[in-house]
């Protein structure tokens, strides 16, 4: 399929897949979340192709850009038979730890050590650079973003996980002003999107979101006004998914968790209370 001029694409899929593009540059997200950008080519018989873990639902995959030829979407199913039952002992290192600044920041949201070895926490493609975007809620654009001086996002993954996207990032910014400046600019993405039940992505569609009731408490987070607390029911159709995301800020840093569920499995009680406990923790961690 040939796309001259901006296009975007929405297929329905599951699982591991590669999206191979013969030419061009592509942003690839699912349930609302950018998974990664990358530039398509052809090398002989090969085609440039990014690899995508969406889990065992059923995700709606958008592949964006502008002049791309997307070549086709592999779906690899690789099955194991005649097993016992067992987990994984041993979590993949992390080379990027062996950056000072990676380590420092390792240290204020999820780490290895926060969860069962079922689980691997891994940072994201591009997760320990600046080329992704930290704030994109119910927004396109946040000036505040040339401001990052280093960056740090994991994911936590594990086999039947309940969750589309486990997620921690960790951001300092250049000065405390610049931090400030960003928290005002979520503040009032987040009022605009509450005003109008959703808000513009980058490629100009309209995303729908309507907000839900937060816990009452929530006094292990930051300050309010350090904060903002969102739980909302995101998209609608075979894409809509529920998110709880706690973005705080302290002094230069901010951190960001970011739980996503699919719409046919609403957050509990407990576990909404669950989580705000852990974002409690990612408080701590700023604090200290």
């Amino acid at each position: 399929m040939k796309c001259t001029g901006k296009c975007s694409i929405y297929t329905s899929q599951k699982g591991s897949i590669g999206i191979a593009i013969g030419a061009g540059n592509v942003e690839v997200s699912a349930a609302g979340i950018s998974i990664k950008s990358f530039k398509g080519g052809k090398s002989g018989d090969f085609f440039g192709a990014a690899a995508v873990n969406l889990g065992n639902r059923k995700s709606t995959v958008k592949i964006s850009g502008s002049n791309f030829v997307l070549v086709g979407i592999a779906q690899i199913d690789l099955r194991f038979s005649g097993l016992n039952d067992s987990q994984n002992s041993v979590n993949p290192g992390d080379s990027s730890l062996d950056d000072p600044v990676q380590k420092i920041l390792d240290k204020y949201g999820f780490n290895a050590g926060d969860f069962t070895p079922e689980w691997t926490v891994q940072p994201m493609l591009r997760g320990t650079t600046l080329e992704d975007p930290t704030l994109d809620l119910c927004s396109s654009q946040f000036d505040s973003e040339l401001e990052r001086k280093e960056r740090r996002q994991v994911t936590a993954v594990r086999y039947a996980s309940p969750y589309l996207f486990l997620s921690t990032e960790v951001v300092r910014y250049k000065s405390n002003n610049a931090a400030e400046r960003a928290l005002s600019e979520l503040k009032l993405s987040y009022a605009n999107c509450k005003k109008n039940n959703g808000g513009t992505e980058r490629d100009g569609a309209f995303t729908k979101y309507e907000f839900l009731p937060l816990p009452l408490t929530t006094s292990s987070l930051v300050p309010d006004s350090k904060r903002v607390l969102v739980y909302a029911l995101i998209g609608e159709g075979d894409s809509a998914r529920y998110l709880l995301a706690a973005y705080q800020y302290q002094d230069d840093m901010f951190t960001g968790l970011y739980v996503v569920r699919p719409q046919k499995m609403p957050f509990t009680p407990a576990e909404l209370s669950r989580w705000i406990d852990v974002a409690g923790v990612m408080a701590q961690r700023l604090k200290a």
